[in-house]
């Protein structure tokens, strides 16, 4: 099964997406047909030399129609 893909944008301290996605779908990995996790991806800045920026929020989601649910919360 294929996992659905949202890239959050930047991780920042007051970042609430992954908040969000506990509030509608429960904590990470425990509901059974409600599956989403998240990872932090390092993205080096290659423009500029010895300087990384910020870690990267990306969430899967095992369900399309979690993913999409989750976008329109975001968005409204």
């Amino acid at each position: 099964m294929k996992n659905t893909r949202i890239n959050c944008g930047m991780w920042t301290i007051g970042n609430t997406d992954v908040e969000l996605a506990t509030d509608l779908f429960g904590p990470s990995g425990t509901q059974a047909d409600r599956r989403w996790f998240y990872r932090l991806l390092d993205s080096p800045d290659w423009r500029r030399k010895g300087r990384r920026a910020d870690m990267r929020l990306v969430l899967y989601f095992r369900n399309s129609i979690d993913a999409t649910l989750f976008a329109l919360k975001k968005a409204g």
